[in-house]
C-alpha cells in the first residue's frame, strides 16, 4: 500500500512538472507566434507576404530540429540538447526586445530552431506511463494544459498592451522561458533503446490518421495565427490590445473542449474527429461572412473547438499504434510533419490575402477540409478497432 502511495505521488509530481513546463513554453511560444507578424507589420512595416516569409522561418528552422535532429538523438543525448535547448529558449525574449530590421531575422529563425528541440519531447513525456488509461489521460491532461496557456497567454498580452508597447511585451514573458528552463531538469525521458532492437519508421494507420485530422485544423490555424490580428486590427477596427482578446475567446472555447474530452475515455474516436472537422467548416465559414469584430469574436469560438480536440485526438491514435520506445520517433515525425504546413502555411496565406483579399482566403479554407474530412472518415471506416 505504501509503495502505491508513492508511486501515485511521482506519478503526480512528475505530471505536475510536464504540466507547469507545458504552460510556460507554449504560453509564452504562442505570444511569440501571435506577436512576431503584428511587431514585424506595425513595427518594421513589413508587407503581407514578408510577414508571410517570416512566419514560414520560423516553421522550417522547427521542421529541420524536429525532423532530422531530434528524432535521430538517443535519449540521453536528446535529454541535453533538451535542457540546453530551454535555456537558450529563454533568452529570445531579451534578444527579441532588441531587435532591429535584421536581428528580427535572425531570432526568428533561432526561435523555431529551438522549440524544435522542445515540443516533441514534452509530447513524449506526457505518453510515457505504461497503463493505456492513464497515458490517454496523461496526453489529454497535456493537450488540456496547452490549451490553458493558450488563455493565460494573451490575457496576460492584453493587459500589457493596455500600458506598454508590443516591443515591451517580449520583456514581460521573459519570466516564462526561466521557469520553463529551471523544469527542463525534471523532464522525463524514455529509456535509451539497445541498437540492436532498432527499426525503420514504420508509417502506420494511425500515424495517417493523426496526420490528416491535424492537417485539417493545421492549415486554417496558421492563417489564424499569423494574420487574424492584423484582420481584425486593419480591417474591422479592433484596437490592438483588443485582439488579443478574441484569441482569448479561441482559446477558452480551446479549454473546455479539451477538459471534456480528457474526462469522456472514449475509445471509439470517431465521433469527436468528425464533430471536429465538420466545426473547422462551420468556424472558417463564419470567418468568410464577419463583417463585424461581433462575427469575427463568434467565429473564433467556433473554431476554438476544434482547436481543442484535434490536436490531443490526434496523440491518442499515435499513442495507440506505436510502443513506447517509438513514440518519440513517430511524435518527431508527426510533429516534423505539421511544421511543414508552418512553412508553406504562411507563405501561402500572406500572398493569398495579398492577390484575392482575406475573406476569399479564409472561404478557400472550406472545401480543403472538407476533402480532408472525408479521407479520415473513409481510414477509420476501415479499421474499426482504432
Amino acid at each position: 500500500m505504501k509503495e502505491s502511495s508513492n508511486n501515485i505521488r511521482s506519478a503526480l509530481l512528475v505530471l505536475f512538472v510536464l504540466l507547469t513546463t507545458t504552460v510556460m513554453v507554449r504560453g509564452s511560444n504562442n505570444m511569440l507566434q501571435t506577436t512576431i507578424p503584428l511587431y514585424a507589420a506595425y513595427d518594421f512595416y513589413l508587407s503581407k507576404v514578408e510577414i508571410g516569409v517570416l512566419s514560414a522561418i520560423l516553421g522550417l528552422a522547427t521542421f529541420i530540429t524536429t525532423g532530422l535532429v531530434n528524432s535521430r538523438l538517443e535519449s540521453h543525448v536528446r535529454r541535453y540538447v533538451f535542457i540546453i535547448a530551454s535555456i537558450l529558449y529563454a533568452s529570445v525574449f531579451v534578444f527579441y526586445f532588441f531587435s532591429s530590421f535584421l536581428y528580427l531575422w535572425i531570432i526568428t529563425a533561432a526561435s523555431g530552431a529551438i522549440l524544435g528541440m522542445i515540443f516533441p519531447n514534452l509530447i513524449t513525456a506526457a505518453g510515457l506511463f505504461p497503463d493505456r488509461k492513464i497515458r490517454e489521460r496523461s496526453l489529454s491532461l497535456y493537450a488540456s494544459s496547452l490549451s490553458l496557456s493558450l488563455i493565460i497567454g494573451p490575457l496576460f498580452e492584453y493587459y500589457i498592451l493596455l500600458h506598454f508597447t508590443l516591443r515591451d511585451t517580449f520583456l514581460f514573458f521573459l519570466p516564462f522561458g526561466i521557469v520553463a528552463a529551471l523544469l527542463s531538469f525534471h523532464i522525463k525521458f524514455p529509456e535509451d533503446e539497445k541498437p540492436q532492437n532498432k527499426t525503420k519508421f514504420e508509417i502506420r494507420h494511425g500515424f495517417k490518421v493523426a496526420t490528416y485530422l491535424n492537417l485539417s485544423y493545421n492549415i486554417p490555424f496558421i492563417l489564424i495565427t499569423v494574420f487574424a490580428g492584423i484582420y481584425v486590427h486593419s480591417q474591422l477596427g479592433a484596437p490592438l490590445a483588443d485582439v488579443t482578446l478574441y484569441y482569448t475567446v479561441f482559446f477558452v472555447t480551446s479549454f473546455i473542449s479539451r477538459i471534456l474530452l480528457s474526462l469522456s475515455g472514449r475509445r471509439r474516436l470517431i465521433r469527436p474527429v468528425m464533430l471536429t472537422m465538420t466545426l473547422t467548416v462551420t468556424g472558417m465559414f463564419l470567418m468568410y461572412l464577419s463583417s463585424t469584430p461581433e462575427i469575427f469574436a463568434i467565429s473564433m469560438a467556433v473554431l476554438g473547438i476544434p482547436h481543442g480536440l484535434s490536436y490531443p485526438l490526434s496523440l491518442i491514435y499515435l499513442s495507440r499504434s506505436y510502443e513506447s520506445n517509438e513514440r518519440s520517433a513517430a511524435n518527431s515525425y508527426f510533429f516534423s510533419l505539421m511544421t511543414i504546413i508552418m512553412v508553406a502555411g504562411p507563405i501561402l496565406g500572406g500572398y493569398s490575402t495579398n492577390e484575392i483579399g482575406w475573406r476569399l482566403t479564409f472561404l478557400l479554407i472550406v472545401p480543403i477540409v472538407s476533402i480532408l474530412m472525408v479521407m479520415v472518415f473513409l481510414l477509420i471506416r476501415k479499421d474499426r478497432d482504432q
